[in-house]
């Protein structure tokens, strides 16, 4: 079975709401050259890579958090799948 990846659960599930995860789904969607795609089928990898590059890009405090949010979100759904 094949895992939906982190951008493309944000994108599909988030990115026409006005809140935080939207706001979240429509930067990653706009970051088209960089933002990581997570593909691997390792969560953890996946949620470190993501992470890192956000840390890297000095994403502010509420980024983070709602990034935190959303991969638990993310993690539960795929794992009950």
């Amino acid at each position: 079975m094949k895992i939906i990846s982190f951008y493309t659960y944000m994108t599909k599930k988030y990115f026409k709401e006005r809140s935080p995860k939207g706001d979240l789904a429509r930067d990653m969607k706009y970051d088209t050259k960089d933002f990581p795609r997570n593909n691997s089928r390792n969560l953890k990898k996946g949620y470190e890579k993501i992470r890192d590059y956000l840390e890297m890009n000095n994403a502010c405090e509420a980024c983070m958090n709602v990034f935190e949010d959303s991969w638990e979100e993310y993690a539960n759904n795929v794992s009950s799948n």
